[in-house]
């Protein structure tokens, strides 16, 4: 039984790569007219068909390839995880920080990137996760179709130069103390957030005419796509997919490895010399003077440390789909399993970037003491307004109309215990 399914797929590897390898070896305007044939545009195209399409024996030929089955499990699974974990985060983070963004800059970049990080959940990772589970050619919109392009690429975009913009203020607080003050102020950063934001609109507002709506077959069923216009099959599929890389990877991280680099240096620059004064001054008097500043170094320190953990789960999650992208673009295999693998780290990559934009609300209670507390009085809050909804509703019940009843003809020592207990006397109002 092994022995013939090993036997089956090594020949439908066969056929494959044969007839990828005869397409290949066409002219080039024949091979045009082939992949415009089968509605595709590359060779990468070509063998994801052959892949999810049906074989010459008409068995299922992505069945036969582990890599590709664990590819489909992952997008099966995974995203409906980081979305309810991603919103749940996003939400409760934009809640505790738009409280404060009236008193420290920083934390109105935050609560913008947490908008754009739920944009980018229900635009791209819902989208892809709803294909997965359909599996087959969705009819939309045309504008709709040209809404959803331009706000995925604007939520991403603007996610990571927010990034970018609190790692750059943090660089400029540590590094430059002194003119921190005038240059990272509320006004300053909301301008900040404004340009970001309509820059990133400007440069991908050309997806309202370069993508379109376009009739596509596959699997014998006709459908409609949201694609590359025909003007402009060449901006959007062969030169876009390298400036977004540039925009929304290789730029932001070769900007914030540089900083937060600088920026530890100067952490560690400034323990040394802060030992190097301790030691030379060694009066009571001068340890109580540096005091106060050194409070307000700890507080800097943390929010430092909050804002660094951000900038680096953000290298660390998109430098795989770095990877994967070079790799796409400089090497190719004609083995249908070496492509399978392919397919699964990429699927792999893109899963860690989405889980970068689910993430922050965790890291921020990770590495932030006060965002911590202010969670859990949130929490608090919430449970003393459910459990006095409940002895609201409680106390209209008969029951609890004879308990009254009976406690207000009763004697007023049974009442209060103790008169001199707080413990006694607050207990009493909140069960009344």
């Amino acid at each position: 039984m092994a022995q013939n399914g090993d036997s089956h797929m090594h020949a439908t590897d066969i056929n494959i790569t044969a007839i990828v390898l005869q397409i290949l070896r066409l002219p080039a305007d024949e091979r045009k007219q082939v992949f415009a044939r089968f509605n595709i545009n590359d060779e990468y195209q070509l063998l994801d068909t052959l892949l999810n399409g049906k074989s010459l024996q008409g068995d299922d030929i992505i069945r036969d390839v582990p890599a590709f089955s664990v590819h489909k499990r992952l997008l099966l699974y995974i995203p409906p995880i980081l979305l309810l974990v991603g919103t749940f985060g996003n939400l409760f983070s934009f809640i505790i920080l738009i409280r404060h963004v009236r008193k420290v800059s920083t934390y109105n970049y935050l609560t913008v990137l947490a908008i754009m990080d739920i944009l980018v959940l229900y635009v791209g990772l819902l989208q892809l996760w709803i294909g997965e589970l359909t599996d087959e050619i969705v009819n939309q919109g045309r504008w709709l179709c040209k809404i959803v392009i331009f706000l995925g690429y604007v939520s991403s975009d603007a996610s990571v130069w927010l990034i970018i913009a609190v790692t750059v203020e943090r660089f400029i607080a540590v590094c430059f103390p002194l003119k921190a003050y005038a240059m990272c102020n509320i006004r300053k950063a909301r301008c900040i957030i404004f340009c970001v934001i309509c820059l990133i609109c400007i440069i991908n507002v050309h997806f309202f005419w370069t993508v379109d709506l376009k009739s596509v077959s596959s699997n014998d069923t006709v459908g409609r796509k949201c694609e590359a216009s025909d003007n402009h099959k060449v901006l959007v599929e062969v030169v876009w997919p390298w400036v977004d890389a540039a925009i929304y990877s290789f730029l932001p991280f070769v900007v914030i490895t540089i900083l937060n680099s600088l920026i530890v240096r100067q952490v560690f620059s400034a323990k040394q010399k802060r030992h190097q004064l301790q030691y030379i001054l060694r009066s009571p008097k001068s340890v109580t003077r540096t005091m106060p500043s050194r409070n307000q170094g700890e507080g800097s320190k943390k929010l430092t440390c909050m804002l660094m953990s951000v900038s680096c789960t953000f290298l660390i999650t998109t430098l795989p789909m770095n990877i994967c992208l070079i790799v796409r673009a400089f090497w190719y295999s004609n083995d249908v399993k070496n492509y399978a693998t392919f397919t699964l780290l990429t699927t792999i990559a893109k899963l860690l970037m989405y889980t970068n934009h689910s993430i922050n609300f965790f890291l921020y209670c990770a590495t932030g003491r006060k965002f911590r507390k202010q969670f859990q009085t949130m929490m608090c809050i919430c449970c003393t307004l459910r459990d006095s909804k409940q002895l609201t509703n409680d106390s209209r019940s008969p029951g609890s109309m004879v308990l009254t009843r009976l406690n207000s003809t009763s004697s007023p020592k049974t009442i209060v215990v103790d008169p001199n207990s707080n413990f006694h006397s607050r207990r009493h109002r909140n069960v009344l």
